[in-house]
């Protein structure tokens, strides 16, 4: 019988899979660092390989340090004789040797730089900051490489520093409930990428997922029975911060709020019963700026989150507010007459301005999405940019003076290849920008 054409198709990509060269490890590194040079030689990995760390290292370069040797045993099939990190000051002659100068702070613009050198018998890890160890032993597990006798690492000198302060995921457990152990996996991936901001969504229309203990209504009648103890939340705060990982929690009003309403109808601003949404969506149901007791409610929301999450943000969403129940009410529309207002926008406005001083009061500041963006809204508010063409609503932002994340170009929930984000224009090439910009 003739042989079928894609038979030979066959044959041909099995041979040349035989004699293609395998890609170096360095080759692969993600996100690649800021600079590398390839040196001569290999070092070799063996069992009696040793990391040694400074006496009273932090408890983050403790652990780190740890899953280095657990995941490099894991890899490379060797069985580790020493399964910890030793003292330097024990063990001067260890083969991988951590040196810094300080705990980095989970904020805005620390340093988390790291130098990584590697030569045929030590490698060294330098950094200010113990984020920057922590990185650089992420470096180096990726480094990992191995022929048909040995598994090595390349002799090379890296060095590396972060080119955004804020390099966050988002996982939205109010219409998708997430458990803890779902939550810690996905931390671990961050590290892994190096991304520093955990971005914690536990409000929107479809549940309320966090204890609030002034208000256990909200759990109870929000929730289907799916949310977070504090306990919990203080649980993974610690396993985010012990991976270089500050998290923002995300209370979504006015907007996306019929969880919250569930609770507490009485400060809607359409007084009904609220039943949770089982579906996708932009709903109505909306809290009312006028009232007063409205501010009583998410003061104390606000307060035990302060309490609960160090990082300096809360976020407090403000997306997608049609503002038809605004519209629907003669009150609502009263008390704008009464205060100037003319749009739903400046009504907001006047609502974002109030959690801020609140927010303020607890030592924490005002994160929303970019539709708090207004001519009066405090410039301390830091504007998470999602909407219009990727940087164009960036640059407005950076323009009228504010701080900003862009979300724009990395919905990785729309399935689109990697590709598509990696070509992101982060801001549109005709616009100059200046270095504070």
């Amino acid at each position: 019988m003739k042989p079928k054409p894609y038979i030979f198709l066959f044959l041909l990509l099995f041979f040349s899979y035989l004699h293609a060269q395998p890609v170096p490890a360095w080759k692969n590194l993600m996100p690649q660092p800021q600079e590398l040079h390839l040196q001569k030689g290999q070092f070799v990995v063996d069992s009696l390989i040793r990391v040694a760390i400074p006496d009273h290292a932090s408890r983050r370069v403790q652990i780190a340090a740890t899953k280095f040797i657990r995941r490099l045993t894991n890899r490379s099939g060797l069985f580790v004789k020493y399964g910890f990190p030793v003292s330097i000051k024990e063990v001067p002659q260890a083969n991988i040797v951590v040196y810094y100068n300080r705990p980095g702070k989970l904020q805005l613009h620390e340093d988390e730089s790291y130098q990584l050198m590697i030569t045929s018998d030590k490698i060294k890890i330098k950094a200010e900051t113990d984020l920057g160890v922590v990185y650089a032993f992420e470096t180096l597990l990726q480094l990992l490489d191995n022929d048909k006798d040995t598994y090595f690492f390349q002799n090379l000198s890296i060095t590396d520093k972060p080119a955004f302060t804020w390099r966050g995921l988002m996982i939205d457990v109010a219409r998708h409930f997430q458990p803890i152990a779902v939550i810690k996996r996905n931390l671990d991936a961050m590290l892994v990428a190096k991304l520093n901001t955990f971005h914690w969504h536990l409000s929107d229309d479809q549940g309320f997922r966090i204890a609030i203990k002034a208000y256990p209504q909200l759990t109870q009648k929000a929730s289907d029975g799916q949310f977070y103890t504090q306990a919990q939340i203080k649980d993974v705060v610690q396993y985010a911060a012990d991976r270089g990982i500050r998290v923002i929690p995300e209370i979504d009003v006015p907007g996306h709020a019929t969880a919250l309403l569930t609770a507490f109808p009485e400060i809607a601003s359409q007084k009904k019963q609220y039943h949770l949404q089982r579906n996708a969506g932009i709903f109505d149901p909306t809290l009312d700026p006028s009232n007063p007791q409205t501010y009583v409610v998410l003061d104390q929301i606000f307060k035990e989150l302060a309490g609960l999450f160090p990082f300096a943000y809360i976020h407090i969403g403000g997306d997608e507010n049609r503002g038809r129940q605004w519209d629907a009410n003669p009150d609502i529309q009263a008390f704008m007459q009464q205060k100037g207002f003319t749009t739903n926008h400046q009504l907001q406005t006047y609502f974002n301005i109030k959690l801020e001083k609140i927010l303020h009061k607890y030592h924490k500041k005002l994160m929303g999405w970019e539709e708090i963006r207004t001519p009066q809204m405090p410039k301390t508010a830091l504007i998470h940019v999602w909407r219009g063409r990727a940087g164009v609503s960036l640059v407005k932002t950076i323009k009228a003076g504010y701080d900003a994340v862009l979300s724009n170009g990395f919905y990785i929930d729309l399935m689109l290849p990697a590709s598509r984000h990696y070509q992101t224009q982060l801001y549109p090439l005709q616009t100059p920008l200046s270095e504070a910009e």
